[in-house]
């Protein structure tokens, strides 16, 4: 059972219900001070774990996992636990604002590891399918893996740079129509870059096409 005592020199020493009948409720704050000054994060949501399962009322014990799980980066559980300390808590008591906190805190480092995540992904993805089309000319996997970015990507840039891709690909790959089709897509986004559009060997087969010169003319003016 969770409590330790102890200082961070000589490290913690272990309170169990044996040794301390009924202690282990009372003493886990000092069983996670003594774990966060060790950096033993593990040990203290094990412990944490049983006062909760002991004790499904025990408010702190909550908050208590909850910031384990954030100091972890595991946001999901943070805000779970922190949720259920706000449940378990009345209105008038006085640290469920500081839950409330917490709560919105780990919802939005939740949120922000998402996008960054999908970011990450998205720039793993862009590389792969510039190297199947730049290198390989393996264009319908290429073009399958731009489709995907311009499509679920949220980040401009990246979806930008998928459009002019998607525009290339279709190019080389004979499908004027789409080509063009992408590449003014690419310039509604924000693309600004006219001489390279002229100059880009995988968009040659464009060149004559009005809708391409008309591309390059907007951009110039």
């Amino acid at each position: 059972m969770p409590g330790w005592t102890g200082t961070a020199t000589t490290g913690p020493t272990r309170v169990t219900r044996k040794d301390k009948p009924g202690s282990y409720t009372e003493s886990f704050t000092t069983s996670v001070a003594g774990y966060n000054e060790m950096g033993c994060l593990e040990d203290a949501i094990c412990d944490l774990s049983i006062v909760i399962n002991s004790d499904p009322r025990n408010i702190m014990a909550y908050v208590f996992r909850g910031n384990c799980y954030r100091d972890q980066g595991l946001f999901d559980k943070a805000a779970l636990d922190y949720r259920s300390a706000i449940e378990r808590s009345p209105r008038e008591f006085p640290l469920r604002s500081r839950f409330e906190a917490y709560l919105r805190e780990a919802e939005a480092q939740r949120l922000l590891a998402g996008i960054e995540r999908e970011a990450l992904e998205a720039r793993l993805l862009v590389q792969r399918s510039y190297k199947l089309l730049i290198k390989a000319r393996r264009l319908q996997e290429a073009i399958d893996g731009f489709l995907k970015i311009a499509t679920q990507c949220s980040g401009v840039s990246l979806v930008r740079c998928a459009t002019y891709n998607l525009a290339c690909g279709y190019a080389l790959w004979g499908n004027t129509l789409e080509a063009l089709n992408w590449l003014e897509r690419c310039v509604k986004l924000g693309w600004d870059d006219a001489l390279g559009m002229e100059q880009d060997a995988d968009l040659a087969s464009l060149h004559g096409e009005q809708r391409f010169k008309e591309t390059v003319r907007v951009l110039r003016t």
